[in-house]
């Protein structure tokens, strides 16, 4: 296969720093290269790779995607298909420490544009499945596994003016212990709306486009511990079983101001997101084993109200304006910052995190190179 046709060609690379303390940094790099052929094919590969050595989070995860793309005026066929893999993981919270050898997944998809008179309608698809190693969850042996993610999307432009977008997602995350074996099952679904406005292009130097969303997310999770399903005695308990359903409404908000200039061009982007009603709540029932107690308990673990927990960032950008190298290549080169900010999250903090130093406070140094370098990234592009 032909991977690349010879012209049209674009290289491009980056990385940055998604977020840095003195004591460790999640960064990441992505590359790609895509072409056209006659204005009528196009392919894109590309690979992104995200590493982290927090304190609290070692992961180092890599995704390779690649996508073939039609453009017959009428009809606009795209397919698309990639892989993933996630070395060993180790996440700490507080006391718990939760340890697994990693997953391997892929993903498949396609998506189906085409014209009537003004409108461009554009159906899409697609297919994930993640497998995770075997793995610890602090007070038990088990690894979460992905069997299935569905991805169900309708979008309709107008003029290139108006979309409405239509996006539904279900897939189930369960919990198995290293036996494969079920623990828990849980099931996902997510159904979302969304507009975009862009203004019309006309002979300025700048573009403007802004979104409006609601989504609707639940999920459902039950499942129990036995002697028979763990590798070890379940020590003291008899059975411990957990049920959950959490869910949320929220809405958010996108907004995208580019400006161009004669040497650099300029791009902001703002985005806010709100719950505004939901709760999430989570109920276990257990035995002890006997000579701890014949009792059967059930308690609350968690029973959380949502509203007010939200998020936003915005995004400043700018990138040089095509370089000429010589009459055949050109080049360009951009930074990007992106500061975020969340509220209300404080009503997950659930039990004091003991692996943070009570007897060092941060100093100004360190929190102004947190505030400089998280959401700090570069990027170079080639064009043939």
């Amino acid at each position: 296969m032909n991977l690349c046709p010879a012209e049209n060609l674009k290289l491009n690379g980056g990385g940055g720093m998604l977020l840095y303390q003195d004591d460790g940094q999640i960064t990441f790099w992505n590359s790609g290269i895509s072409c056209k052929f006659s204005n009528t094919l196009q392919k894109e590969l590309n690979v992104l790779n995200v590493s982290s050595g927090m304190p609290w989070l070692s992961a180092d995860f890599l995704r390779v995607d690649y996508s073939a793309k039609l453009d017959l005026d009428i009809v606009r066929p795209k397919i698309t298909a990639g892989l993933m893999t996630l070395s060993d993981v180790e996440i700490t919270s507080g006391r718990a420490k939760f340890l697994n050898d990693g997953a391997d997944g892929f993903h498949v998809g396609s998506s189906f544009g085409f014209d009537i008179r003004k409108f461009e309608i554009a159906p899409s698809f697609m297919f994930a499945k993640v497998k995770f190693g075997d793995g610890d969850f602090y007070h038990f042996y088990g690894k979460p596994d992905i069997p299935k993610l569905i991805h169900l999307g309708l979008c309709a432009e107008y003029e290139k003016k108006h979309r409405a977008a239509i996006t539904y997602e279900n897939f189930d995350l369960d919990i198995l212990n290293n036996s494969d074996t079920m623990l828990f099952h849980t099931n996902v679904y997510n159904m979302g709306i969304n507009y975009r406005y862009t203004l019309p292009s006309s002979q300025r130097s700048w573009n403007f486009y802004g979104m409006l969303g609601f989504n609707y997310v639940k999920f459902s999770a039950d499942g129990a511990l036995t002697a028979a399903n763990q590798q070890y005695a379940l020590f003291p308990y008899a059975f411990y079983s957990v049920t959950g359903s959490p869910e949320a409404y929220a809405g958010w908000t996108l907004l995208s101001f580019d400006i161009q200039r004669k040497y650099a061009e300029h791009g902001l982007k703002i985005f806010a997101g709100n719950i505004f009603r939901g709760k999430a709540n989570a109920d276990a029932h257990y035995q002890y084993r006997k000579f701890f107690g014949d009792d059967e308990v059930n308690d609350n673990l968690a029973k959380i109200n949502l509203p007010g927990t939200g998020g936003g960032f915005f995004a400043y950008s700018v990138e040089t304006n095509d370089i000429s190298i010589t009459d055949e290549i050109r080049v360009r080169m951009g930074l990007q910052k992106v500061p975020i900010y969340f509220h209300g999250m404080d009503k997950f903090k659930i039990g004091e995190d003991t692996t943070k130093s009570t007897s060092k406070k941060s100093d100004w140094m360190s929190v102004t190179k947190t505030v400089l370098f998280s959401g700090l990234s570069g990027n170079f592009k080639v064009m043939f």
